[in-house]
């Protein structure tokens, strides 16, 4: 289990900040709550029934997500303006996944989504 912050909101100390995380096994937890502009984590997960939670509230924030294996679950907010806007990536091979996303800002919002899956459900709002 990791509960990771870093900065809190559009005036933290964490911009520019890039994350990679590697979990390999079953059943890990990770919730990640950033703020400070241009925060970047990326996900590598192989395994089952892991549970993820990415919450960044500044703007111009970047996830990818690698995933291989059944029943993980991700949640990823991301709020906040910004020039860029945000960006999720979910490159996802494995059954029975639960994918949510919400991003707000006034710029572009962009969530790409390449799946092998069976019984996957998503989610995604993107408001400004």
């Amino acid at each position: 289990y990791i509960d990771f912050n870093c900065g809190a909101g559009s005036n933290a100390n964490c911009d520019s900040s890039n994350f990679n995380w590697k979990f390999v096994g079953n059943s890990n937890n990770l919730y990640y709550n950033g703020g400070g502009s241009n925060q970047n984590s990326a996900i590598n997960t192989t395994g089952g029934n892991n549970s993820f939670n990415l919450n960044v509230q500044a703007p111009n924030a970047s996830q990818n997500l690698q995933v291989t294996g059944d029943y993980n679950t991700f949640n990823v907010t991301q709020l906040g303006g910004g020039v860029s806007g945000h960006s999720v990536g979910l490159n996802l091979i494995g059954s029975n996944n639960s994918f949510t996303v919400s991003q707000t800002g006034t710029a572009d919002q962009v969530v790409n989504v390449k799946a092998i899956t069976n019984n996957a459900s998503y989610t995604i709002k993107q408001s400004n």
